[in-house]
């Protein structure tokens, strides 16, 4: 499939040929699909910056995001839900942005229960944009040392972990010396086939719980929880992540 260059067609808006350019990186003058895989890109980055409006409007207001969560959690709850903070930042603060406020919680939401703690908003407050792309590079670069390309990498993220050795019991001697165990009874092959179970299909995405698992087992250690990086890559708010989702 190709997307046709907008800037033959004089009617066009200004803002889709500049979009258009974005993904026309080689100029050629069309677009095919796998290109527009980077629309996930451009949401995360500007998600992350939606992220920082919404900081920087509590640091201005408060101090700092941990005040700011102070003031809101007007029950020493020590939590806060999403309907209850959008509440508040519409009634104290005249913050009516609502897409800017799912944004920041979907990024900061590490456990997808939209109940936030005075710890999560005190991450959102450490915060660094430059910091937090340059965590994304270390992992990126950590990914390709250990798994060669980013594909292997994603596969090896999706694999079940090892099973745990399992001790073998001893076997039974025989009572009766020089007795041999009959043997077990003969099986028709076809009634074998009919017995096995279908194969499920194979997974083609992967989930918060593997990543966490995946970074853990690479040694990844970062100032900034793997599951905020999780929340990041999921640009489509899907809570799986896509090979093509996988733009370190």
């Amino acid at each position: 499939r190709r997307l046709r260059n907008p800037a033959a067609v004089a009617e066009q808006d200004s803002r889709l040929r500049e979009l258009f350019m974005c993904f026309d990186v080689e100029q050629v003058g069309f677009v095919e699909t796998p290109r527009l895989n980077r629309l996930a890109l451009f949401s995360a980055r500007h998600q992350l910056a939606r992220c920082a409006r919404v900081r920087d409007f509590l640091e201005e207001e408060n101090g700092s995001t941990k005040a700011a969560f102070k003031y809101m959690d007007e029950e020493r709850k020590g939590s806060m839900t999403f309907d209850v903070w959008v509440e508040k930042m519409r009634a104290s603060y005249g913050f009516d942005d609502l897409e800017d406020l799912e944004a920041c919680a979907r990024f900061i939401d590490k456990d997808g229960l939209r109940v936030f703690t005075r710890e999560e908003f005190e991450a959102l407050g450490d915060l660094d944009e430059k910091k937090f792309l340059e965590e994304l590079e270390l992992l990126r670069a950590k990914l390709v040392a250990a798994h060669g390309t980013l594909a292997d990498a994603f596969h090896a993220f999706m694999a079940p972990p090892p099973a745990d050795d399992v001790e073998k019991e001893p076997s039974v001697e025989e009572d009766t010396a020089g007795e041999e165990a009959a043997p077990p009874p003969a099986e028709d092959a076809a009634e074998q086939e009919e017995e096995q179970p279908p194969e499920e299909p194979q997974p083609t995405d992967l989930g918060a719980e593997q990543f966490l698992a995946g970074c853990e087992t690479l040694g990844f250690e970062a100032s900034i929880d793997p599951r905020i990086l999780f929340n990041f890559l999921d640009a489509m708010r899907t809570t799986r992540l896509r090979l093509e989702d996988w733009m370190l």
